[in-house]
């Protein structure tokens, strides 16, 4: 990812060492930074068993052409049940975009009746238009809800890019899904002047 003198996010998959551990590292050559690194899932390493990814792209939800999100409001999105995923499936991959804040703040989202996770998905500041992807569980009649947790309004929109299925390996190599409840992984400032780690760039469509 990259950042400059603000609250920056973004959300990745990525493969630990043979010890369990990920390195991050510091591009700046001239800014420390803070780093808040949550978990959210994790992938086992079984080759036959476990549930398939299914690619399906489009639009779940988009505010702009209904109503704004209230400030700290939130909203149900039906994910099972349509666009023919099952209503009872793993999780699903979606990409999430703030847009029009009339305050800064950040997103939640998690399976619609549980309890309101830790972590935060998304910083957004004022005025702008922020995107991450995640992986989110939904509850057992295929919903997640998406709370706005800022002092202001905003317009989301929420696009589907693929879901999990809860067992039946269709792939050869398929990997499951194993979620976990998110929590903080903290990191003391670092000084370490090494390149940046940089995202290959998606595109979504806004």
């Amino acid at each position: 990812m990259t950042f400059d003198s603000t609250t920056s996010a973004v959300t990745g998959t990525a493969a630990v060492g043979t010890n369990g551990v990920i390195t991050l590292k510091n591009g700046s050559a001239t800014q420390a930074i803070d780093v808040v690194v949550d978990a959210f899932g994790y992938f086992t390493a079984g080759s036959s068993q476990g549930g398939a990814f299914t690619a399906v792209q489009t639009r779940l939800l988009d505010t702009r052409a209904t109503s704004t999100i209230a400030a700290y409001g939130s909203v149900n999105i039906q994910v099972g049940g349509a666009n023919g995923i099952p209503t009872t499936f793993g999780a699903a991959m979606l990409n999430l975009t703030a847009t029009s804040q009339a305050a800064s703040g950040y997103l939640y989202a998690y399976p619609t009746g549980g309890p309101l996770p830790e972590t935060s998905l998304d910083n957004f500041q004022i005025n702008t238009t922020a995107a991450t992807s995640a992986i989110i569980q939904s509850s057992a009649s295929g919903s997640i809800t998406v709370v706005n947790h800022s002092s202001g309004t905003i317009n989301l929109i929420v696009d589907l890019e693929g879901w999990f299925s809860t067992n039946g390996c269709i792939l050869r190599r398929c990997r499951p899904l194993m979620p976990c409840t998110p929590r903080h992984q903290t990191r003391p400032r670092s000084r370490e002047q090494t390149p940046a780690i940089r995202p290959t760039p998606q595109r979504h469509r806004i």
